[in-house]
């Protein structure tokens, strides 16, 4: 019950915040990219950031962006069948950079937290710390903090603490795996969907267990509602400062 609460609580901030802004039925504003030149993205597992925002970083690349993508636990538990963790992680690891040569993203990090472990470690904190100092981003993508999974929460709790020790500013677009999102920004990526696939398919390990190409295609298509009539794909977020972003979490 006491979860329930708190998950209540923060849903009501959210609509709040867009009651603020005109109401809570406002459909949310559709950009070619959110606005940012150093665009960090946090993604808790391998394939996390493609089947969230993997069209969007592709726009970002066009544009001229830089994108770097850091990504959070090792997966060791993502092929349950396989007993050697380090085996796992390293196909995984092999899975992403594929994908993300793909999609143009050149800059790649490792935190290695364990999947699924309780806690942040302090090495975790301190590397993403570094990380962001050196690509100083204006813009930070990361699942949103009521995405349904132990390491997407614990995901946003890594990004508060730097936040918290640091006099960095910068945007949060906060994007969908699990849980849909309620939304104030969306990107239209129909005209490189075909892409989108092409790098989601490289996550083979994954779409043994979950069919997220289908799911995760039928989520951006589901979303083209809102502007198209569902007649294209599209990604949504949630776009706010990071102090208004961290005040919900």
């Amino acid at each position: 019950m006491k979860l329930k609460n708190i998950t209540l609580r923060n849903i009501q901030k959210v609509v709040d915040i867009f009651g603020a802004r005109g109401g809570p039925v406002d459909l949310p504003v559709l950009v070619k990219v959110p606005a940012g030149q150093n665009v960090l993205i946090l993604a808790p597992h391998f394939d996390d950031e493609t089947i969230g925002c993997g069209g969007t970083i592709r726009k970002h690349i066009l544009r001229g962006n830089r994108v770097c993508v850091v990504y959070v636990t090792d997966g060791r538990k993502g092929i349950p069948e396989l007993r050697d963790k380090k085996k796992v992680t390293e196909i995984r690891r092999e899975e992403s950079k594929r994908a993300m040569e793909i999609l143009g993203v050149k800059d790649i990090y490792y935190l290695d937290e364990i999947d699924m472990a309780k806690g942040i470690k302090v090495n975790s904190i301190t590397a993403l710390s570094k990380i962001i100092d050196q690509i100083k981003p204006d813009l930070i993508y990361l699942p949103w903090f009521l995405d349904n999974h132990v390491d997407h929460v614990k995901t946003n709790e890594l990004l508060r603490r730097v936040y918290e020790t640091s006099d960095r500013k910068f945007n949060v677009c906060a994007y969908e795996v699990w849980t849909p999102i309620i939304p104030n920004m969306v990107v239209d990526i129909g005209e490189i969907i075909e892409l989108k696939k092409k790098a989601l398919s490289c996550f083979e390990s994954q779409l043994k267990q979950v069919d997220y190409l289908s799911t995760a295609i039928a989520l951006n298509r589901y979303r083209s509602c809102y502007i198209h009539g569902g007649r294209s794909f599209v990604e949504a977020f949630l776009y706010l400062k990071a102090q208004e972003y961290f005040s919900l979490f």
